[in-house]
């Protein structure tokens, strides 16, 4: 009896010793920051990361020490959850917290755990790392960020794949109600859905080099909505490459210029319908003022006296004067 006393004696040593160096090992072998606690002491071993990760002397510490340094708005919830599962039995834990690193700074952290209960399943024991995810939380922010300006800008914005012909993969909101399409009927289509009868418009010609030569253009075309109204579109095509260089996503920014295209167009008219009317205006006065320069000239040879000459020469240079005015007005000088 005694022998077989010494035996498993030696046996949980062994074991013991083993499970040692396999969390040393474990622990230079990770980036993670290792640890151990003893709940039954309160106390929690740190391997070396704790020091080159977040910045805090590895060793041992309490149990509170790393309940403190939890974010205070984060605290509550993480430590509810981890009583919940000690209490229920639950061997694996995992969560996500902000932690205080030793220069003062929060990271956050992806944390998880194995707990170990006695026969009676009382809690005795946990293992487990911490990984640092502050890079990744960033990351994710800002894609909610610029998905959230993508969902809500007025411009619209049609994401296609990188193929030979490209596919529609995303439309947001914006796009979907400029079109007047549906979202089922845009996804999968060819843009070309949107140019309607208009599909050989010298623009779309230099979409399509920009798309052979993987380069960023923009153009202004003229859309149909499915309804068949035409509408005008300033486009902004962007190529997107992976990170090995390769072409995988096209971003086209349509923002509806119809109203200032219109505004162009009557502007324009404008013009047209003044430089008709000056046209006109300098062409019908100079005839009857071409008639009085005629009849001036007439006088001049019908024997008029020193005076009445005079008198006519005044009025020619006069005349001479409205019609320079009347020609510029027609040249547009």
């Amino acid at each position: 009896m005694y022998l077989q006393r010494c035996d498993r004696k030696n046996n949980a040593e062994q074991l013991i010793a083993q499970n040692v160096e396999r969390f040393r090992i474990v622990s230079k072998a990770t980036s993670d920051v290792i640890w151990d606690c003893d709940l039954l002491k309160c106390e929690i071993k740190w391997n070396r990361a704790l020091k080159g990760i977040l910045k805090h002397d590895p060793g041992l510490t309490s149990i509170d020490w790393w309940r403190q340094h939890i974010h205070p708005q984060d605290r509550k919830r993480v430590d509810l959850k981890l009583s919940s599962h000690i209490s229920q039995g639950i061997t694996r834990w995992t969560d996500e917290y902000r932690f205080l690193c030793g220069d003062g700074n929060y990271k956050n952290i992806f944390d998880r755990g194995f707990l170990m209960f006695d026969k009676s399943g009382n809690g005795y024991r946990m293992i487990g790392a911490m990984q640092d995810i502050t890079e990744r939380k960033r990351g994710e922010e800002w894609s909610k960020l610029l998905e959230s300006v993508v969902v809500n800008t007025s411009d619209g914005v049609l994401i296609t794949d990188a193929g030979q012909a490209p596919v529609i993969i995303y439309v947001n909101q914006a796009m979907i109600d400029m079109s007047g399409f549906s979202k089922d009927e845009l996804i999968g289509s060819y843009p070309d859905i949107l140019h309607g009868r208009a599909s050989s418009q010298p623009e779309l010609e230099l979409l399509k080099d920009a798309v052979r030569s993987k380069n960023a253009a923009k153009v202004e075309l003229v859309n149909y909505t499915k309804q068949g109204t035409e509408y005008f579109v300033s486009v902004s095509l962007t190529p997107v490459f992976g990170e090995d260089g390769e072409l995988i996503r096209w971003i086209s920014i349509q923002r509806d210029v119809t109203e200032r295209r219109s505004y162009v167009r009557e502007i324009e008219l404008k013009n047209t319908r003044l430089q008709d009317i000056s046209w006109l205006q300098s062409h019908v006065v100079r005839t009857p003022l071409a008639r009085m320069m005629s009849l001036m000239e007439l006088l001049e040879h019908a024997g008029a006296d020193n005076q009445q000459l005079e008198l006519l020469d005044l009025m020619r240079q006069s005349a001479d004067e409205l019609d320079g005015i009347i020609r510029k007005i027609a040249n547009h000088d």
